[in-house]
């Protein structure tokens, strides 16, 4: 057995938790046990509720965003189409006006 992190094999943990039972003693260091035990499940409930939370948002989010991204394109479209519409419509007065000119120069 070893703890990849701290690269203490089985043996060094027995020792250190003998020195902690000779220094604390049986009553203080088997209240620190449960303490520490406490704490761990704690830690251990809040990781899963903010795993479960990120899940949640994921699923929220990759629902939404994707109709609200192509609502969002499709009016970008229709604003384009619209600008196109307009461009279209002064070009053609533009044409109108050129036209209109060049048949006033031609009579003059």
């Amino acid at each position: 057995m070893s703890l990849l992190f701290l690269n203490i094999s089985g043996g060094e943990i027995v020792v250190l938790l003998l020195v902690i039972l000779i220094v604390f003693g049986p009553k203080q260091a088997f209240e620190m046990a449960r303490k520490a035990g406490k704490i761990l499940n704690d830690v251990k409930r809040v990781t899963q509720s903010v795993k479960n939370e990120i899940m949640k948002e994921e699923k929220t989010y990759d629902n939404q965003p994707q109709t609200s991204y192509n609502r969002e394109i499709s009016n970008k479209t229709e604003t384009i189409d619209a600008d196109c519409e307009i461009a279209e419509k002064m070009k053609q007065q533009e044409l109108e006006r050129d036209k209109n000119e060049t048949e006033r120069t031609t009579t003059i």
